[in-house]
């Protein structure tokens, strides 16, 4: 293949580094720091640009090293996506963010386009790492004390999970030869299986840490918890695309130990387990959906566990509403104010009777989450269920159907308080910029068209 076509491969990624660097120059002068938005979003325009001016090609370049699929194509938009979301979503009508926090997102984003695209296994560190780095940056960025102390928990951990990781990845290198993942490995000698069981299993459990699924999850409630809301909803979303993303492909071909699928339900099982049970329990906003986060986590291990087109369009499908619903909801919060860093369920009181718009937006979103008929989120899950339902999970299928029903509680609570009267309504109101109120309809009204035609997604998904 001719090498300026295989650059052409890179382009939305080179788009996402050139807006780094000019992000990070930017910064030096104060007086550019308030047009430093327009030039983020600027950059993710043109990468998208990028995607869409080669979506018909597919392919391999630089011999292996970077794949680019019409799956892989979609995940990058929904990066995007779920990037410029969270661009207007930090935007503040007191002093503007700067340049260096845009330049910290794109790097993310340049991160996560990376796991996505490559299957090798030094390029997937470098994306690992530079998505992991940013985050632990980002977390600690507005300098509050318990912020930087739930950076530095992120960092340690974080730290721990990725030698976790590589160490898996010099046992996969040791039992197969090859540093790349995704290919059959029936040539794999036979004494060397044990060897390859143990560092595919070492890798999920890095994968298992990163993405905070249960038991590898402690972590995750207390650094949400202790985070900025801006960041709360980061951790949601992007991290968890990306993330996802990469462990399907590593699991996409058969492997030679079934153990390793058990593996997989197990931790899906477990993270639906606890995640469901914790947040049923929890008084705080930010803590509710750290452990739903955990809970949805396990329905989309369930997924990775298959193989096939099927599973891209569940997988791509459910990971949309998962993070339209998430950035809805807490670009809806954003409008109120709130003293102190926690954010307690009954504080919603009477929600409804202040503000019935947005009360009924903010449950559309809920709603979704949990499953509840006639929403893209009973959608997502109802496209998850038949695929592993399809392969003899039946079983599997009861369990995640209790689960839905317990997280349909905690999220219906959340709702029962905005119902309630209160004459001391505790957040006050905090007129939202026009950007910000842009997030939550266009979530809203692309949330609808997903539910009205889920069909659209599966006809760009075909060739995938």
């Amino acid at each position: 293949m001719n090498l300026d076509f295989q650059i052409s491969y890179l382009l939305p990624e080179l788009f996402l580094v050139f807006g780094v660097v000019v992000l990070a120059f930017l910064g030096i002068n104060k007086k550019f720091h308030g047009g430093a938005l327009w030039v983020a979003l600027a950059f993710l325009f043109f990468s998208a640009c990028a995607l869409i001016y080669y979506l018909p090609v597919e392919g391999e370049a630089f011999n292996g090293l970077y794949r680019k699929n019409t799956f892989g194509d979609f995940i990058k938009f929904l990066l995007l996506l779920n990037g410029a979301f969270l661009i207007l979503f930090s935007k503040s009508k007191q002093k503007p963010k700067n340049p260096e926090f845009y330049a910290l997102l794109c790097s993310s984003l340049w991160g996560g386009f990376v796991l996505v695209s490559t299957s090798y296994f030094p390029l997937f560190l470098v994306g690992l790492e530079t998505l992991s780095l940013t985050t632990y940056a980002l977390c600690a960025w507005q300098k509050e004390t318990w912020q930087v102390e739930a950076a530095l928990k992120y960092f340690f951990l974080g730290m721990l999970s990725s030698a976790i990781f590589i160490y898996g990845v010099a046992l996969f290198y040791g039992a197969t030869g090859s540093l790349f993942f995704g290919e059959s490995f029936s040539g794999v000698p036979e004494k060397n299986l044990p060897l390859l069981l143990l560092g595919s299993l070492l890798i999920l459990a890095g994968f298992s840490f990163k993405l905070g699924a249960a038991p590898f999850h402690f972590w995750m409630p207390d650094v949400i918890q202790n985070t900025s809301m801006t960041m709360a909803i980061f951790l949601l979303t992007l991290p968890k695309i990306a993330l996802f993303t990469a462990l399907h492909n590593f699991f996409y071909t058969p492997k030679p130990y079934p153990v390793l699928y058990f593996a997989l339900l197990f931790l899906g099982s477990l993270s639906l387990l606890v995640g469901n049970a914790m947040a049923f329990l929890q008084k705080d906003f930010k803590g509710l959906f750290a452990y739903s986060s955990i809970a949805h986590s396990g329905f989309i291990f369930y997924l990775v566990s298959l193989q096939g087109m099927t599973v891209n369009f569940s997988l791509s499908y459910y990971l949309l509403v998962y993070s339209l619903s998430n950035l809805g909801i807490f670009a809806v919060l954003k409008n109120f104010s709130f003293s102190g860093k926690t954010l307690h369920l009954s504080d919603f009181k009477g929600l409804f009777y202040k503000h019935p718009g947005l009360s009924l937006l903010f449950s559309f979103f809920l709603i979704s989450l949990a499953g509840i008929p006639f929403t893209p989120g009973f959608l997502s899950k109802l496209f998850l269920f038949l695929p592993v339902l399809n392969s003899g999970g039946w079983m599997f299928i009861a369990f995640a159907l209790f689960s839905s029903a317990v997280a349909a509680i905690y999220y219906l609570k959340i709702i029962w308080f905005f119902f309630q009267k209160e004459t001391d309504f505790q957040l006050q109101w905090d007129k939202p910029p026009i950007l910000l109120k842009s997030v939550y309809y266009f979530a809203f009204i692309f949330s609808l068209l997903l539910t009205l035609w889920p069909e659209v997604l599966l006809i760009w998904l075909k060739h995938s």
